[in-house]
């Protein structure tokens, strides 16, 4: 099971890091295209990390903030990232 924060700019649903089952932070890029009900792997976000925010904006996808580090089961012990990536042309693998 994986958690992470999405973002949907019809017909793509752009699905930004998050976190595994076994609590490690991601830095996959997933798209899913809705026209066709298909799932694919995009290059990977610079900084792995969960819990970020997800936006569209002029033609950019832009992935803000979330946490790099989770030592814990609750994040007790977590880091924030305060960066935010600004992806020009999601590019499919």
């Amino acid at each position: 099971m994986r958690s992470a924060h999405a973002h949907m700019h019809v017909p793509m649903l752009y699905v930004a890091g998050g976190m595994d089952a076994n609590q490690s932070i991601l830095s996959t890029m997933e798209v899913f295209d809705s026209s066709t009900g298909e799932w694919n792997s995009a290059l990977p976000i610079a900084t792995a990390r969960f819990g970020a925010a997800v936006i569209a904006m002029d033609g950019k996808l832009y992935v803000v903030g979330g946490i790099y580090r989770c030592k814990s089961s609750h994040c007790a012990n977590r880091a924030s990232v305060s960066s935010v990536e600004v992806l020009q042309h999601v590019q499919l693998q």
